[in-house]
């Protein structure tokens, strides 16, 4: 099959969209087939100072209020009999309706969370896993609590699968549209970490509950990383140190065993590196026109730099393979060599080689060096929830730090809030080596737009043929 280059698939799609050339007033967000919306978005980006303890409980003492203030809205709405008591009560009535929990996520253990559930509720739940293609294809969100991926949020509000928190009810009512919501205050917003805000937040409206931020790092092994651990390098003191791999024909790769969401994670990390320019502007694509922006300087340095890590002695599967595939490669290799992963994509019960360290990459700009991919989960109610309290009440619970640090290993994309078992491992070091990236929201970021999956999809596509050898950056990135 021939693989169009990017900017052709981006271009065709907002032909079919209805787009006309330069500047438009168009809002790029909707779906193929759905009536373009007008109007601009207007997005301040704030620089708040940060202390990562405080945070944490600030963050959670305003989503569990949040969240409890919800419950009591959505109890006014029970469409049973048994439930119509008094509105202030803010615990849920449990019911014999199952709550239908949809996850998003590759890695999902399913009866494990449900054990955990039940040991904190009599609430029946069924909890559904998804792969990321199996869920866009679904006709419609048949479920009460959707847990996704962050950078489909755009998409699931374009599709009118969720809703916004707090003022969200059951079938056959309504929603608030006032402004003066308490879900989306701007005291809530400003308690959560930039990074997260930004994650489940949509037109400045609020729509669900941070699970996890996904920003990959840089993991190293080898006798040279210990004198480069503790201060930031770049990656052209980084790619001296590896073996120059194999020139000639690139190893063979299996496309259907290439996880395309992580090399694309991968190549992102790479570009918010060597970028220097501003997210709010647009770095894959300008924000205004929608104009691919692949052929910049930093996307060919990025591919360049990712064709090397390709041709590491064995570490092919570190590149195209998944993040916990190469969390494994990193950890067993006898090194030297370098894998970038996603710490929130990993199982924190996996091995910890203490001979792997965590590089610090140092970016081009006055913002942290890396890419907020997306991949962190937000929960967030569906908008065909049938029991609003139960739902609301089940979230509540989720987003509770001890329940996320419980979850985290259950489930790809929540990120726990302590060390498993108080020990000190590579990931929990992996973590808190983020905590700057946290702490702004100037962090480079996965655009939260309709199509971002297909957008993915071939972009993934183009970095497989410049890897294999069949195009060079250039080409690829056209």
């Amino acid at each position: 099959m021939k693989i169009e280059p990017v900017s052709f698939q981006l271009r065709r799609r907002r032909q079919a969209n209805g787009f006309g050339p330069g500047p438009s007033v168009v809002n790029p967000c909707h779906c193929a087939g759905q009536p373009p919306r007008t109007g601009t978005r207007r997005r301040t980006n704030t620089i708040l100072p940060f202390d990562y303890q405080s945070y944490r409980s600030a963050q959670f003492a305003m989503v569990l209020g949040m969240l409890v203030l919800s419950a009591v809205v959505g109890g006014c709405f029970r469409t049973d009999p048994d439930a119509a008591g008094d509105p202030s009560n803010a615990a849920p009535r449990t019911t014999d309706v199952p709550l239908r929990i949809w996850i998003v996520s590759p890695r999902v253990d399913a009866p494990a969370v449900e054990r955990q559930w039940k040991a904190n509720s009599d609430q029946p739940i069924e909890i559904t896993a998804w792969e990321e293609e199996q869920f866009l294809a679904q006709a419609d969100a048949n479920a009460d609590v959707i847990v996704y991926p962050a950078r489909l949020l755009g998409e699931l509000v374009d599709r009118g699968w969720v809703v916004k928190l707090p003022e969200a009810v059951g079938p056959g009512q309504t929603t608030s549209t006032g402004p003066a919501s308490p879900g989306e205050s701007t005291q809530q917003m400003a308690a959560m970490a930039p990074a997260e805000r930004a994650q489940v937040t949509y037109d400045g409206h609020l729509y669900g509950v941070p699970l996890g931020c996904s920003i990959p790092v840089v993991i190293a092994t080898g006798d040279w990383v210990e004198q480069m651990a503790n201060e930031p390098v770049h990656w052209d003191q980084i790619l001296p140190h590896l073996p120059p791999g194999t020139e000639g024909d690139a190893p063979a790769v299996d496309s259907a065993t290439v996880d395309g969401q992580a090399l694309v994670d991968r190549f992102l990390t790479l570009v918010g590196g060597f970028t220097t320019r501003s997210s709010k502007y647009g770095i894959l694509f300008e924000m205004q026109t929608m104009t691919s922006r692949l052929r910049e300087p930093e996307c060919i340095q990025a591919a360049d730099v990712l064709r090397h890590l390709f041709r590491q002695p064995g570490g092919q599967r570190a590149v195209v393979g998944s993040h916990t595939e190469a969390w494994e490669w990193i950890q067993s290799t006898a090194g030297p060599a370098v894998a970038i992963v996603s710490p929130t994509q990993v199982d924190d019960r996996s091995i910890s080689n203490p001979d792997c360290r965590v590089l610090p990459v140092a970016g081009k700009a006055d913002f942290p060096a890396g890419w907020n991919t997306g991949g962190g989960l937000v929960g967030g109610l569906a908008a065909g929830c049938r029991q609003t309290a139960q739902s609301t009440e089940f979230l509540r619970w989720l987003s509770d730090a001890a329940t996320r640090t419980a979850v985290a290993p259950l489930v790809g994309g929540i990120d726990p809030m302590a060390p498993l078992a108080g020990v000190d491992s590579l990931a929990w070091r992996a973590r808190r080596s983020l905590d700057a990236a946290y702490a702004t929201d100037a962090m480079p970021r996965e655009p939260a737009l309709a199509g971002a999956h297909s957008y993915r999809k071939a972009l993934a596509e183009q970095l497989l043929s410049i890897l294999l050898g069949e195009k060079t950056p250039e080409e690829g990135l056209e």
